[in-house]
């Protein structure tokens, strides 16, 4: 799980998000309020065509998210046909833990499979 993310507050302005966004080279941002409480996603397109708002008002709650407990398995079953930067990490009282990009999820999952193939082998 990665802890460099761009986070954003319910009450920033699109146009601050957009800055953070564009210094950190990222095209997602996370919304939370200030207890950590997750309350969506906003990516750099939805902010470009945003005429005014805040982060809260513009925030999509719909997209896939991972439980901190969750298993590498149910992880990879769970992102089939995900399409995006990274997925938020919420604990289990729904708040932004952190994000996990693809990319690190498909290695821990290959990295699992050797572990257990290797296992496997050992035991013959």
């Amino acid at each position: 799980m990665e802890r460099d993310f761009v986070r954003a507050r319910r009450d920033d302005s699109a146009e601050e998000v957009m800055r953070a966004l564009i210094a950190k080279n990222h095209s997602e941002a996370y919304v939370a309020d200030d207890d950590g409480n997750y309350a969506g996603m906003l990516t750099l397109n939805q902010l470009l065509s945003a005429k005014s708002g805040n982060a809260g008002e513009l925030a999509r709650d719909d997209s896939l998210r991972f439980d901190a407990a969750m298993s590498v398995w149910d992880a990879m079953e769970a992102m089939r046909g995900f399409v995006g930067e990274s997925i938020p990490v919420l604990d289990a009282r729904g708040r932004l833990l952190g994000v996990v990009h693809e990319s690190a999820l498909v290695a821990a999952y290959l990295r699992t499979v050797r572990e257990l193939r290797a296992e496997e082998n050992a035991d013959h």
